[in-house]
């Protein structure tokens, strides 16, 4: 009977190490998952007064949005609002973030000109403070799958709203870009 004893007592340990590891997983992911956000968007390169983006940027730019898409996303609404809130005693830095964030959006969400006509078509509008300058896709453009900035950084505002509810909007009028079919 001892090696049933053993049997019991080893299966009960590995319950409990399975309770704890699920609970702690739990707890841990979404602090990881903040985290790992607020890494790559340090990482993206500003917005530069020029359309040149450099290849190495692009790539920066499309990991930050890989960890973006992956994120829950309420989650990543909240991060992107505490990560420029960090910026806002700074306000040349606060600008350069801002231009971050707003390329990384428009990276993560497939906005094409279709969906913009449709959209359009439809009564709807991005909500983006960009309206009058052209559409929501500016100020990236896809050819064959290769990113392409149209435009230096602008000196107008680039969000009408909080960064959380321009993430919402997008996130519930456009799909998530297959980046894997991002060309460089």
């Amino acid at each position: 009977m001892p090696n049933l004893r053993k049997i019991v007592i080893y299966v009960l340990a590995f319950v409990v190490v399975l309770w704890a590891a699920n609970w702690f997983g739990k707890r841990a992911k979404p602090a990881y998952a903040k985290w790992r956000l607020t890494q790559v968007l340090t990482k993206i390169e500003p917005w530069p007064a020029t359309t040149n983006y450099s290849t190495h940027a692009w790539k920066q730019l499309t990991k930050a949005a890989r960890v973006l898409q992956k994120t829950e996303p309420e989650l990543a609404g909240s991060v992107l609002s505490e990560y420029l809130e960090k910026y806002a005693g700074q306000p040349a830095q606060l600008a350069v973030e801002h231009g971050k964030v707003f390329l990384l959006l428009r990276m993560v969400f497939d906005i094409t000109d279709e969906h913009i006509e449709s959209s359009a078509s439809a009564g709807q509008r991005s909500g983006s403070g960009l309206d009058a300058i052209q559409s929501v896709t500016w100020p990236i453009r896809w050819y064959d799958g290769k990113p392409v900035l149209v435009s230096g950084y602008p000196s107008i505002p680039l969000f009408r709203q909080p960064v959380a509810d321009e993430y919402n909007a997008l996130r519930y009028r456009y799909k998530y870009r297959d980046l894997s079919k991002v060309k460089f």
